[in-house]
């Protein structure tokens, strides 16, 4: 599902048409930067976090400090059918803060050996929560995406008081 309005800039202030394609991608391997501490079985950092339902405290990443990065390689899109526009995507992570600081999580976007770093986001103490942010252009370029662009891009998190 998708919704939008009259609002804004084309195409998200109008109807996208039956053409849409929904595809998601996960993490595969540890990324550039991998300084989040595992916790669980796997063999990556990015085992740990790629399950399609999320297993709480049995497998996860933390942070003990602030501006540690982890950095993860994604899967590639399955292919965009007649080279249509990446018209946005929501990049998600399930968090928790552990103690009772304003601790936020800044989403990471790498391209071209650049790191871009989106949020502050705040996180739920105690909770587990779906952190979820939805981009319609590329926060390194401020351009749609293109499909070579995710594909070689890198995601990831940083733990911060911002």
């Amino acid at each position: 599902i998708y919704v939008l309005n009259t609002q804004g800039l084309s195409p998200e202030n109008t109807f996208l048409g039956s053409g849409v394609q929904v595809e998601s991608i996960s993490p595969i391997l540890d990324g550039f930067t991998s300084d989040w501490t595992p916790t669980g079985a796997g063999t990556t950092n990015a085992d740990r976090v790629n399950e399609d339902d999320p297993d709480g405290d049995t497998t996860y990443l933390e942070a003990v400090a602030q501006d540690v990065v982890q950095l993860f390689d994604m899967t590639n899109l399955p292919g965009i059918v007649g080279g249509a526009s990446v018209l946005g995507l929501i990049v998600s992570a399930i968090a928790k803060r552990q103690d009772s600081d304003h601790a936020t999580l800044k989403f990471i976007y790498r391209e071209n050996a650049v790191n871009t770093l989106i949020g502050p986001l705040g996180m739920p103490y105690d909770a587990y929560s779906s952190i979820k942010l939805l981009l319609t252009v590329n926060p390194a370029t401020l351009n749609r995406f293109t499909e070579l662009e995710l594909n070689a891009a890198q995601w990831g998190f940083s733990l911060s008081n911002s």
